[in-house]
């Protein structure tokens, strides 16, 4: 059982949400990547039992408290580790997201940007820790990087099943 707790810092209060529990790991790590990481959260304070993550997003400051058993943890831990391993793939990453800014941000809304990069370095640094826990390699994740998150996902899901290389799936 994985238990998150979270609070908010909003306009100087702060606020306990109601807590949430997770039976199944994956159920945590896809409230992890959608509710923080894929907003630009922070990894602040990692062990074997936990996880702490801090989250901005315009003026609100999120903490959320993923904690566990050692067991429970293992999968979020593995995932998180390869979301923070993903460093090497900065260069790539920053470029795609800038691209993205560039391409669909008004420049009357540039005050925005830093919050939309963010949350675009988030989302690239999410696809490639989840090619890297399924063992795809160097060439696969740099193709990955190029498509969208459900593109990678339908890809790996093909692969898995044997129908094709990830990269042939990345074509269709």
């Amino acid at each position: 059982m994985i238990r998150m707790t979270q609070n908010r810092l909003k306009q100087g209060a702060t606020y306990e949400l109601e807590p949430l529990e997770f039976a199944d790991p994956l159920k945590a790590i896809v409230r992890l990547i959608q509710t923080e990481l894929n907003y630009g959260g922070v990894i602040v304070d990692i062990d074997e039992r936990s996880i702490t993550v801090r989250t901005i997003v315009m003026e609100d400051v999120d903490t959320s408290i993923f904690e566990g058993s050692p067991e429970s943890m293992k999968p979020m831990l593995q995932f998180v580790r390869y979301f923070m391993d993903t460093k090497k793939y900065k260069r790539r990453i920053e470029a795609k997201a800038f691209k993205t800014v560039k391409e669909y941000v008004p420049g009357n809304m540039l005050p925005f940007v830093t919050m939309d990069f963010q949350m675009i370095i988030g989302t690239e640094r999410v696809k490639a820790a989840l090619m890297m826990v399924y063992g795809l390699g160097e060439e696969e994740i740099l193709a990955g990087l190029e498509r969208k998150i459900k593109d990678v996902v339908a890809a790996i899901q093909l692969r898995n099943e044997g129908c094709c290389s990830f990269i042939e799936a990345l074509a269709i």
